[in-house]
């Protein structure tokens, strides 16, 4: 028997079963390689496009106070703002069932059936830059995952929630983010 079974202040329990020396979990590194793929195990993510809102600059000229912007606006598009895009690589989710009301009642339970269609959970890697605002579109993908060119936007999401989640060094380990899909 090992050392667990005989030493009562259990200070190294899981080492002395298995006889191996303790590790910490890089949960930034898992969370990668889960996510974007690790040598030749593909991901689970897939391509999106983050619409990055340049909210420090004054609001486009179509904007009006009591309408808002105009989502025929060539400039804008109706994000009220210019913006950027990017690709990003990260897990989207339906969670049915679930809560989805803030991120951090994602593991909350709700009765069974109820659902919205309209509310989805996305999972972004640490060197994402998402903020409450932005949009994520869903685009066409071929059957190997990846997008079709020109790119077809299929569904646009708003971050409604922006939460990081860490590693016990404190740096972040990768995104939470509830979205509200958007007509567009």
């Amino acid at each position: 028997m090992g050392k667990w079974f005989s030493n009562p202040d259990f200070s190294d329990r899981f080492t002395s079963i298995w006889n191996t020396t303790p590790s910490t979990i890089n949960l930034r590194d898992e969370f990668n390689k889960l996510v974007l793929g690790h040598g030749s195990t593909p991901g689970l993510g897939i391509y999106m496009m983050h619409r990055i809102l340049d909210r420090g600059k004054v609001r486009c000229a179509c904007w009006d106070q009591n309408r808002g912007s105009s989502s025929h606006c060539k400039f804008c598009k109706g994000e009220s703002y210019s913006w950027s895009e990017v690709w990003v690589r990260g897990y989207f989710t339906q969670t049915y069932g679930r809560s989805l009301t803030a991120a951090t009642q994602v593991n909350e339970l709700r009765q069974a059936g109820q659902f919205d269609h309209d509310k989805a959970i996305m999972y972004l890697p640490a060197d994402s830059t998402p903020e409450t605002g932005d949009a994520m579109f869903r685009i066409r993908l071929d059957m190997n995952g990846k997008p079709y060119y020109p790119v077809e936007r299929v569904e646009k999401w708003r971050m409604v929630n922006v939460e990081d989640r860490r590693q016990e060094n404190g740096e972040v380990a990768f995104w939470l983010i509830l979205c509200e899909r958007v007509e567009f």
